[in-house]
């Protein structure tokens, strides 16, 4: 690979929490190793429509579903050309992540909302999107591929945390990735709870810090976890197993006491994920519940580590913007060792204005 390589790039990521859209700019630069320099940030909330359509796009089928695609790219091209109204500086490409809708790589399916031959023709950039299809077609799970981003872009750490819809981590050792994996729903059912008292979240933890803990609920909490693998959640695995399950109890405790006893399931299951006395690097929208963090550093014995707040909320996009910077010069851009396909693949759809 030739040294002195530098690109512009931006990077957009939408997660299942429904937060919003997250922007960056990213200058990726290589003399001897990768580096960047972000240029701007910028997070777009999604309105109550659009949060409305996206959490019930898991149920829509066919036409729906299609005609969806098309306006949400046209809504994604209307943010990016917000997002380049204020800069000036030439982008080489757009890399989007995408909204995943269904996630099913064991039945050899996943799918995203966002087009980028739409967003292409709208902004006459360059797209590249649609980073888990291959992988998923060569017999693996479509995810995790923040992986190879960490290994790259973030070589001062060993252990990684996302807190995000849901929970996933990275180990790192000597410059090669050993695991990445899923590990349990987070702020896609915080978030599903705080809705039932018409609030987005639960801003720094403050309604679950004031929570009692539900032991029967805890306990069930915890069996769901020995009935999936940590490769690759999804919507599917929250519909079926942990909202009907908390649901039984919504009418005889409050949110904060479910929505406590959650925070506990979720400090305990990580904690009992990660290796043991590690320095793990936070990121991600639960990075900001402070009760959360607080749980957290109790519960697991290592260090825990909160960034900058760039980090902490556009780690995944720069990532992703990273990815897309791989796929358009050619390079691999997954790990079988994480995805467990057949062989390592040049992930991505690239669409030309």
């Amino acid at each position: 690979m030739k040294e002195n390589l530098s690109f512009n790039v931006i990077g957009m990521m939408s997660g299942t929490s429904c937060d919003g859209v997250d922007l960056v700019l990213v200058k990726y630069f290589n003399n001897n190793n990768w580096q960047f320099d972000v240029l701007k940030t910028q997070t777009f909330a999604y309105s109550h429509e659009w949060k409305n359509l996206l959490n019930n796009a898991f149920y829509l089928k066919g036409e729906e579903i299609i005609n969806l695609n098309f306006r949400y790219s046209h809504y994604l091209s209307d943010l990016i050309l917000k997002f380049l109204s204020t800069i000036n500086t030439n982008v080489d490409f757009i890399s989007m992540h995408g909204h995943t809708i269904w996630h099913n790589p064991a039945a050899g399916y996943t799918y995203q909302l966002g087009h980028g031959g739409v967003i292409a023709s709208d902004t006459s950039i360059p797209v590249i999107c649609d980073f888990r299809s291959q992988d998923v077609g060569l017999g693996g799970e479509g995810a995790p591929l923040v992986p190879i981003g960490e290994k790259y872009l973030f070589t001062d750490y060993s252990v990684f945390l996302n807190l995000g819809g849901f929970s996933n981590a990275t180990i790192i050792e000597n410059g090669e990735i050993i695991s990445a994996f899923d590990i349990c729903p987070v702020n896609i059912i915080l978030n599903y709870l705080t809705q039932k008292i018409n609030l987005s979240y639960d801003k720094n933890g403050e309604l679950a810090r004031n929570g009692l803990i539900i032991d029967d609920l805890l306990t069930s909490l915890l069996t769901i976890n020995d009935t999936f693998d940590n490769h690759s959640l999804c919507r599917e695995i929250v519909e079926k197993e942990f909202i009907p399950l908390i649901n039984k109890y919504a009418d005889q405790f409050t949110i904060n006491d479910l929505l406590r006893t959650f925070v506990e399931y979720v400090t305990v299951t990580i904690s009992s994920k990660l290796p043991q006395n590690g320095r793990v690097l936070v990121s991600g929208g639960g990075a900001h519940n402070n009760f959360l963090i607080k749980k957290l550093s109790e519960n697991y014995e290592g260090e825990i580590i909160l960034p900058s707040r760039e980090i902490i909320d556009y780690k995944e996009a720069i990532i992703f913007a990273f990815l897309g910077l791989l796929r358009w010069i050619g390079l691999p851009n997954t790990s079988t060792k994480v995805t467990h396909s057949a062989k390592e693949s040049c992930s991505g759809a690239i669409y030309l204005p």
